[in-house]
């Protein structure tokens, strides 16, 4: 009920109202001693049957006139001295003029506006003879509940006051009495830390025991708690009502609390182990079973034995021996004698012999050891376990049959075969047909790389068969064993099979490896004939012996080198790879520039060792003559060659009009791409005869090269694109001092070049 009031109510006034009337306890609220609002149980209390007998009363006309003046002292301690929280024994007169002892708790509060009390009353009469009932018996039961590991609660049910605990169920869950101190009692604390989903099971156990209906019977209820530190706990509860303890409204209740968080993990393990075990005996091919020998039933089986054999479904057997072969018949009876006396933990393995449907033999690996023992100490129960051997036999024969064409194959192969663990052990090995009777006696299977290999290699070897596992790309490593006699070459092959094998492919490659070196030694032949070569071209003293080897030494080296790579090439030409196709390849390149290098040096060597004498020669004679002969590579190149009156000079014409060409033909070859190649020549007169200038616009020269371009063999362009010897402008640097002049360049990259040379006027 509630009392009636003109006054506008705010929303929280209204909230707190309906948290009032749901108080399972007396509850009013007054100002300065006036009662402004009162609940359903406040009115049981005093008695009366409507609020009016309350709401709007002073609240010391119901006190019982000892006691007024305690209670106008803690109204104006509220009031006065603002004393939030108070405790107060007070005895009140009823509506039916009963006088009854409280015991009240005020706190102060707004409420509709005003500064009020709120005053919580308990009957301290009713409290105080339940306490004495309970006094005698206090004793053995807290001796009782000290020694329980649950936590056990006597709860005066209409107070929600504990009679008695032996240990708090929030301290058990780590909780202090400071966690517990906004809550109206750990009842309330109760359901804020009880599992979400156990809740409600909760309010309907409460509502089962306070049920009218209810005897005194338990009720039991599992629920989930969770601790201070967050972790959940499984908790039995099992309550019951003191129906002897009742009297004027109260009841008490008795509850036992125990956490049975071990227990719910235990069964969930066993469910699991359950689970795991069902999966098991239903995945496996295997028949399993527990037998009981004393009666000849099936306790437990996988899926009916039977069934193998290919009996009807449905098939019930007398007994085991009804499926047994007759031919092994005495056989199983005399095994029956071994399995009744065997010890715990003994296993007993034998095959034995079955009988299909249809009369014919199957033959069944059995594995038979105690499941359970009589009092005697003989066999009561036997797990049984049954392996078709037939289909067995079969995949056997099977496996045998492409085991011998695997290893067919792998002995034709040219190679040796190993298979390699991760950690570098021989877990097969496969030699070829050659090699078979010799190396299989080394017996490899078993033994590590480190056995058989120098540590060196060992490492080596392990190291790419973790990148090959790792990466799955096949890795090469060449292995080289010298004996007293020779030394052997091996190309290894890693290729990843497993996760944590591989095989390795070992091929012989020691008449590939004799055959690449017979290549390079005749390439460092050649080369050491280029650097003699170089080395008697460079000396002004040897030039005669130069010219003797261009003509008739050179040449012979040449031919010989020639027909020795289209030997090799005819010979093994299924044997080379390719690097020593490419050996080939450089040994005929090279023999080409040999022959291209005797001609130009022919010419170099010449320059001095001409017989001819100086004469006077008109150069515009000379240069017309140039231009003839260079007129068809002019036209293809669309070069343009300018000069004018040039002067006539004491010299050798045949080597001035080769200077000219030189320097006009390295002009039109080095020309730019987008334009036309154009040359000017001209002459200038000084102090010791003629400056002579040769100027083009073509690819230009860094300066710093400005030197070297004249030297024997020096290439600044790629013979690819620039075909030549580098031994032209060499040539022109002989001619010109053979004239007793100089010669050199000024030249910018991309800007063209001018060679300058004097000759004597």
């Amino acid at each position: 009920m509630r009392s009636i009031t003109p006054m506008t109510q705010s929303n929280s006034d209204n909230d707190f109202e309906n948290i009032v009337d749901i108080a399972p306890f007396p509850i009013l609220i007054h100002r300065i001693g006036e009662i402004k609002y009162v609940n359903a149980y406040c009115l049981e209390l005093f008695e009366v049957t409507e609020t009016s007998f309350l709401v709007g009363k002073n609240i010391l006309d119901f006190i019982y006139p000892d006691d007024k003046p305690a209670v106008i002292e803690a109204i104006r301690r509220g009031l006065v001295e603002k004393v939030r929280h108070s405790i107060l024994n007070a005895r009140i007169i009823t509506g039916k003029g009963n006088i009854v002892n409280t015991q009240t708790k005020s706190s102060s509060l707004m409420f509709r506006g005003e500064e009020c009390r709120l005053v919580v009353a308990y009957e301290y009469d009713h409290a105080v003879k339940v306490e004495e009932k309970l006094r005698d018996k206090e004793l053995l039961l807290q001796k009782i509940s000290d020694i329980l590991p649950d936590c056990m609660i006597v709860v005066d049910n209409k107070t929600r006051k504990v009679i008695f605990e032996n240990r708090s169920l929030p301290e058990t869950l780590g909780y202090t009495r400071e966690d517990l101190a906004p809550f109206q009692d750990q009842f309330d604390f109760i359901q804020h830390i009880i599992h979400p989903d156990d809740l409600n099971k909760l309010i309907s156990a409460r509502k089962e025991l306070f049920d009218a209906k209810n005897e005194g019977k338990y009720i039991v209820t599992e629920y989930r708690i969770k601790d201070k530190s967050g972790k959940w706990h499984w908790l039995l509860s099992r309550s019951t009502l003191f129906r002897k303890f009742e009297e004027e409204g109260h009841q008490l209740s008795f509850g036992i609390v125990q956490d049975i968080t071990l227990l719910k993990n235990y069964e969930q393990q066993l469910t699991e182990q359950k689970q795991l075990l069902q999966k098991i005996t239903s995945t496996v091919p295997n028949h399993i079973s527990v037998f009981d020998l004393t009666n000849n039933q099936v306790v437990y089986q996988n899926f009916p034995f039977t069934d193998a054999l290919g009996y009807p479904s449905g098939y019930q057997m007398n007994t085991p021996f009804d499926v047994v072969h007759p031919d092994h018949l005495p056989v199983a009876m005399e095994r029956l004698n071994k399995i009744l006396h065997l010890k715990e933990g003994e296993i007993f393995s034998a095959v034995g012999e079955f009988k299909n449907y249809n009369g014919s033999k199957r033959k069944m690996f059995t594995r038979i050891t105690p499941f359970l023992m009589n009092d005697d100490g003989t066999v009561r129960q036997v797990l049984v376990s049954l392996t078709d051997l037939q289909e067995l036999e079969e995949a056997q024969l099977r496996l045998e049959a492409s085991e011998e064409k695997r290893k067919a194959i792998l002995y034709a192969l040219p190679d040796l075969v190993f298979q390699l663990s991760a950690d570098g052990v021989v877990t097969d090995f496969y030699p070829n047909v050659e090699l078979q009777g010799i190396l299989e006696s080394m017996q490899f299977v078993g033994k590590s790389v480190y056995d058989v290999l120098h540590n060196r290699d060992a490492n080596e070897v392990l190291n790419l068969i973790q990148k090959v596992l790792t990466d799955g790309e096949m890795r090469t490593y060449e292995y080289t064993h010298t004996t007293s006699k020779q030394t052997l070459h091996f190309e290894f092959r890693f290729v990843r099979i497993r996760h944590d094998s591989v095989i390795v492919v070992v091929r012989d490659v020691t008449n590939l490896r004799k055959t690449q070196h017979e290549l390079q030694q005749k390439l460092n032949e050649l080369s050491e004939k280029n650097l003699e070569l170089e080395r008697y071209i460079t000396s002004n003293t040897e030039l005669e012996k130069f010219a003797y080897i261009a003509s008739h030494d050179l040449r012979e080296p040449i031919r010989s080198v020639v027909g020795f790579a289209q030997l090799i090439q005819k010979r093994n030409a299924r044997n080379l790879d390719n690097e020593s196709k490419e050996f080939l390849e450089n040994i005929i390149q090279s023999a080409q520039r040999m022959n291209q290098l005797v001609h130009g040096l022919l010419e170099y060597s010449r320059v001095n060792n001409t017989e001819r004498r100086f004469r006077p020669v008109k150069l515009n004679d000379t240069l017309n003559t140039v231009v003839s002969d260079l007129r068809a590579s002019m036209d293809e190149n669309k070069a343009v060659v300018n000069f004018g009156e040039l002067p006539e000079v004491i010299g050798d014409e045949i080597q001035l009009r080769q200077l000219f060409q030189n320097l006009i033909s390295n002009a039109i070859k080095f020309r730019k791409e987008d334009e036309d190649p154009v040359v000017k020549i001209a002459a200038v007169k000084n102090n010791s005869g003629w400056l002579f200038s040769v100027t083009d616009n073509g690819l230009g020269i860094d300066m710093k090269h400005s030197k070297s371009i004249f030297q024997l063999f020096n290439r600044l362009h790629n013979t690819n694109k620039y075909p030549g010897t580098g031994i032209g402008l060499a040539v022109c640097k002989k001619i010109v001092e053979r004239h007793g002049g100089e010669i050199w360049i000024e030249s910018e990259p991309a800007k063209g070049t001018t060679f300058y040379f004097t000759l004597p006027g």
